[in-house]
């Protein structure tokens, strides 16, 4: 089922001014949003090369699914300029395949999603040409737990170089989210304003070993109808990764021409490796910032330096 820093708007991740200077997304590198459907006439939207599967038709119906969709859409894509948001990679293409709906039996509330139409809509992202796919969902469970199905589309992604990004959950306890935990998964958890772990945000073991967490409180987004609004969660901390992860890809592509399957891990990694660390008195509150907070520029400027490494052996690697 769905999953339920506060700044003056721009974007909520530091460092990107910077970033930006050298890369606002390309749009060879398509971003997919599995979630409510998006209202595409926001006006923060206006310009993105965003699609919905299923055209004009699968526009927003019902507040709850499409205003989560709608918020999740805007933080990866909002084009800079056209009001007070500032998507992390608004020249990538993306795809929103809409996964959720409203519950006719609970107003207000999104009706939750088997776990095979999760697989089948990652499925679905990667015969499109998904490079990350964000999923701002998840249900309670271990890894053990997962769907057959669903443990084979996430394989399927590691195999094809397609970095999933995975919302925590807000439950605010030592407990897993899937498709969040499977390995392979990229976890993000959220953090307030000062860096602190976000007292709702979730933790445990298999998320401090493939986990950041990212801004996640009081997070500006554009909300059906042509409006904007705040709201907190793991949800709206996983976006800002996933377009930055996006961002990490087009530099790369911008720079070498191509992309291959070990480019998405190379990116997990970077974003992994980069994280700050706790720095916490009280070391039992460091599990709730998983393996650290992320570090936008820290993670670009490493995971270039990697590429320049890896092209400079490939250069001089004999033939084979």
């Amino acid at each position: 089922m769905i999953l339920s820093g506060r700044s003056g708007g721009a974007c909520q991740l530091t460092g990107m001014e910077e970033i930006w200077r050298r890369t606002k997304g390309d749009p060879r590198v398509l971003i997919a949003i599995l979630d409510g459907p998006v209202d595409l006439s926001h006006p923060s939207l206006a310009g993105a090369r965003l699609t919905a599967l299923g055209g004009p038709a699968a526009a927003c119906h019902g507040a709850a699914a499409c205003g989560h969709g709608t918020h999740v859409a805007s933080l990866i894509f909002a084009q800079h300029g056209r009001g007070p948001l500032k998507g992390v990679a608004p020249r990538c293409r993306g795809i929103a395949i809409p996964l959720f709906a409203d519950d006719p039996a609970r107003p207000g509330e999104v009706r939750p999603c088997p776990q095979s139409e999760l697989a089948r809509a990652i499925e679905a992202a990667v015969g499109y040409g998904a490079r990350v796919i964000n999923i701002s969902a998840g249900q309670p469970g271990p890894p053990a737990a997962a769907d057959p199905r669903l443990r084979r589309a996430v394989e399927l992604c590691v195999s094809r170089g397609v970095l999933i990004v995975a919302a925590a959950g807000n439950d605010g306890c030592d407990c897993l989210h899937l498709p969040a935990a499977l390995p392979g998964v990229l976890t993000v958890g959220a953090h307030d304003e000062a860096g602190g772990p976000s007292e709702a945000s979730n933790y445990g073991k298999e998320y401090r070993r493939q986990g950041i967490v990212a801004p996640g409180l009081s997070i500006l987004g554009a909300a059906p109808g042509g409006g904007y609004e705040r709201r907190s969660g793991t949800s709206f901390a996983a976006p800002l990764v996933a377009g930055l992860a996006g961002l990490l890809l087009s530099a790369r592509l911008e720079r070498r021409g191509y992309l291959t399957p070990g480019d998405a891990r190379e990116v997990q990694v970077a974003l992994l490796k980069s994280a700050a660390p706790c720095d916490f008195e009280d070391r039992r509150e460091c599990r709730r910032l998983l393996a650290g907070r992320v570090v936008p520029l820290e993670a670009f400027d490493l995971y270039l330096k990697g590429a320049t490494h890896m092209d400079q052996l490939a250069k001089h690697s004999p033939p084979s």
